[in-house]
C-alpha cells in the first residue's frame, strides 16, 4: 500500500490496549507474522495450532495471500505461503 509505514512501537502499544480477547490475539499474530487482514482472517486453527502446541511456521493458504502465489508446499501438496514468528529455528 503506498505511503504504508510500520507502526512504531509506542503506536502498538495503543492499538494493544484498546484491544482484548480475540481481537487481540488476531492484532498479536499479525503484527508478529506481518499478515495482512485478509491472510489474518482466513486462519484455522490447524494453521496455528498442532496437537495443542504453536507451530513454528504458519502456512497460509496461496488463495488467499497477495498474488495468490505459494511460497512452500504444504503437507497436502497444494501451494501454500508461510509466515514464521521470530523465534521460530
Amino acid at each position: 500500500m503506498r505511503g504504508a509505514r510500520p507502526l512504531a512501537k509506542a503506536e502498538i502499544g495503543m492499538v494493544l490496549r484498546c484491544c482484548e480477547g480475540r481481537d487481540k490475539a488476531l492484532v498479536v499474530i499479525g503484527l508478529n507474522l506481518g499478515l495482512r487482514m485478509s491472510e489474518l482472517v482466513s486462519l484455522q486453527w490447524q494453521d496455528v495450532l498442532d496437537q495443542g502446541r504453536v507451530l513454528p511456521l504458519v502456512y497460509l493458504s496461496a488463495s488467499v495471500t497477495k498474488g495468490r502465489k505459494g511460497r512452500g508446499p504444504s503437507h497436502s501438496g497444494e501451494q501454500k505461503g508461510r509466515c514464521g514468528h521470530p523465534g521460530a529455528p
